[in-house]
């Protein structure tokens, strides 16, 4: 296999279709693992922290783990350990530890699960085992994963406003295999629809009215669209979701007017465009810098890292997919007008590099990681094509100097659900319940999607089939677009039942009912694949489908009545925690899922407490003298007599058709007070 240091004894190796089109020199590799120097050991080590204990998702997994980026961005501009480790403590802090996936993923169903970011911890550790398969070579994981099949992952790097392709540049930069893995699995969590346009030849080929080789002239006839004029009241990312789905033909007339003709000078453009939307679009000085519009930058910075290392093949659709994103986040943020002189004209006296590196490892927002990568990735700018005219570091001297915080937008509303001072309150966040049910005789698979009544029926959940066809993911629209599930189907059904899941614009027709004044039912039946074989073999009982066990569940699993739809178990995150959980900043932790006994382990108990080995002469006579306690006399007994299956908090014990749960861990439920421990059926 070709490794990506693309070295000359393999050049034969390489096809026609792999020759690049930009030639760049690679930026300095940092070989952190091996480096000696202090400032690279404590990088190697708080990158290895970060993997180990914190999600590369988090708060409702709408945000991105930037402890890489701004590590990464703070040692290459000249960090020390110390200024290393007061930017991870910063940073680190509103993260959130790992929380285990559904299910594992394998090499044969890793592609079901794309989009789904409930499985970002079964994604980091399938990756790792294939790290561990490929003999430790990160390159190599990166290449079969990235590059390869009809839809390659590649083509979505952008998706999750560009933080997989951020991910994967200082991935490269570092040398690091801990941020590759949390690379990939970004890549996988954040795939989007955005990969068609570049796996479909159709849309790029689609017909523009003009053409033009500067984005400069593209921007201009942006700004001047009327079709753009009051599409969105105010700037942020929610305008993304509207523009894509209602006015993308608009966008993408201007995205395929973009003629490249000269790939290495026009890619030196997009770098200058870059530097001129981040610092050249305040309406006035004492505005705040674009929040949105310094990702345009950050992933430019991403673009010039990989583009000497990736396939050439993928060159210039990995710079059409920075065009896009520049693009769309450019309107989505009110096409603010690009005034380069404001740049220009800016006086320097004296401040170089060293001065913008100084603020951005040991200044007041050094702690700040999109500030930190900005400015570096200005510099970096620099160092590719030449700074003659100062224009980067003018740019990085306004922006460091100016900077007072980021104008977020949009974005606001999702920081505030992570306040500390707000309350949780039942029913604000809503949930899917799905359900699958396998006919076998029929070959059909049903299913059954629910909804809280609360959802307005204007607002319609997405429903997707997995590439594989062996599962479905649901999520909702603004402003619920953080829920979303996944369900693995029961087998294989059949590419017709993509035409029968975009129906989901209908919900079923209930009776009225208790059950429909709480929620919306949806129903799909959708027929099994012909290739998929019997289902059930010949002298296999219909009972022996188990619906669940306690593999099946996960910490974060609730149980609800169907009847009155009463939540019984919550997340325990969700519970009310008592003050000494607060005060030591505790919090509770998931459930811990235990199987039943089965009805043949209290047969098997029977069998031997009538055929028993006699007990030990000494303890048969302790026993025969009434000197033993009935603990003590349950022990002699044999194995499991004293043993006792007890509901404990925090753990619940499953079997075919019941949960057994500690009372103090329900809500809702009339518990008799005579009895220490209770069950009930819930699906």
């Amino acid at each position: 296999m070709i490794s990506f240091s693309f070295l000359r004894s393999f050049g034969n190796l390489i096809s026609w279709s792999d020759r690049k089109l930009l030639h760049l020199p690679s930026v300095t590799i940092h070989e952190i693992d091996t480096a000696q120097e202090k400032p690279a050991r404590a990088l190697k080590h708080l990158l290895k922290l970060n993997h180990a204990n914190h999600a590369i998702l988090w708060n409702d997994r709408k945000f991105h783990n930037h402890v890489p980026h701004i590590l990464g961005s703070s040692f290459l501009q000249g960090a020390d350990a110390n200024d290393l480790t007061r930017a991870y403590e910063a940073e680190s802090k509103g993260l959130e530890a790992w929380v285990d996936s559904p299910n594992e993923i394998s090499t044969y169903d890793w592609r079901d699960y794309l989009s789904a970011k409930e499985y970002q911890r079964a994604y980091v550790d399938f990756f790792e085992d294939e790290l561990v398969r490929h003999g430790y070579d990160w390159k190599e994981v990166v290449q079969n994963y990235l590059y390869s099949g009809r839809q390659p992952l590649v083509n979505s790097l952008v998706a999750g406003l560009g933080h997989p392709l951020i991910h994967l540049g200082y991935a490269f930069e570092l040398s690091s295999r801990e941020t590759a893995i949390e690379a990939l699995a970004l890549t996988a969590t954040c795939y989007s629809d955005i990969h068609k346009y570049f796996d479909d030849p159709s849309y790029s080929q689609a017909h523009s009215s003009y053409s033009s080789t500067s984005l400069f002239e593209i921007l201009s006839k942006v700004r001047a669209d009327k079709r753009f004029h009051g599409l969105f009241g105010t700037p942020g990312d929610h305008n993304l979701d509207v523009l894509f789905t209602k006015h993308e033909a608009d966008l993408l007339h201007h995205w395929n007017a973009w003629k490249i003709e000269n790939p290495e000078e026009q890619f030196r453009e997009t770098q200058e465009v870059a530097a001129a939307l981040l610092t050249a679009t305040r309406a006035e000085p004492a505005q705040k810098y674009d929040f949105f519009l310094v990702h345009v930058l950050t992933t430019s910075h991403a673009v010039r890292v990989l583009l000497p290392l990736i396939p050439g093949r993928f060159q210039l659709s990995l710079i059409r997919q920075w065009w896009l994103l520049t693009l769309a986040v450019y309107i989505a943020q009110l096409r603010p007008e690009v005034n380069v002189d404001a740049v220009r004209d800016v006086q320097l006296g004296g401040r170089d590099w060293e001065w913008t590196a100084r603020k951005a490892t040991k200044g007041e927002y050094s702690t700040d990681a999109h500030y930190v990568k900005a400015i570096r990735a200005l510099r970096e700018a620099a160092n590719t094509w030449g700074d003659s005219e100062s224009f980067y570091l003018k740019a990085a001297v306004k922006f460091a100097e100016e900077f007072d915080g980021w104008v977020l937008g949009k974005i606001i509303s999702c920081l505030r659900q992570n306040s500390p001072d707000e309350k949780f309150i039942p029913g604000e966040h809503p949930s899917l319940y799905l359900h699958a049910e396998l006919l076998p005789n029929i070959r059909h698979i049903t299913l059954y999607i629910s909804l809280p009544a609360t959802i307005p029926k204007t607002l319609l959940p997405k429903i997707t089939l997995s590439d594989s066809r062996r599962a479905v993911s649901v999520s909702l629209p603004e402003p619920h677009n953080h829920v979303s599930d996944t369900i693995k189907l029961p087998a294989r059904v059949n590419e017709a039942a993509r035409r029968t899941l975009a129906t989901s614009s209908t919900p079923n027709q209930t009776p009225q009912s208790q059950t429909e004044s709480h929620t919306r039912e949806y129903s799909f039946r959708m027929l099994i694949d012909d290739r998929t074989g019997p289902l059930l073999l010949r002298e296999e009982p219909l009972d022996a489908f188990v619906p669940w066990t306690a593999t099946d569940m996960r910490p974060a699993t609730r149980l609800r009545c169907r009847v009155c739809e009463n939540m019984l178990l919550e997340r325990p995150m969700a519970r009310w925690p008592d003050a000494d959980t607060i005060e030591n900043g505790n919090e509770p932790t998931g459930w811990m899922w235990k199987d039943l006994p089965s009805g043949n382990w209290a047969e098997m108990m029977d069998f031997w407490h009538c055929h028993k080995p006699d007990p030990e002469p000494d303890t048969a006579a302790a026993a025969a003298a009434g000197n033993l306690s009935q603990e003590q006399s349950a022990v002699v007994k044999g194995y499991g007599a004293a043993n006792r299956v007890v509901a404990t908090p925090g753990t619940v014990l499953v079997d075919v058709a019941t949960f057994l749960v500690s009372g103090t861990d329900c809500r809702g439920v009339n518990v008799n007070a005579q009895v220490r421990m209770f069950s009930f059926l819930s699906r």
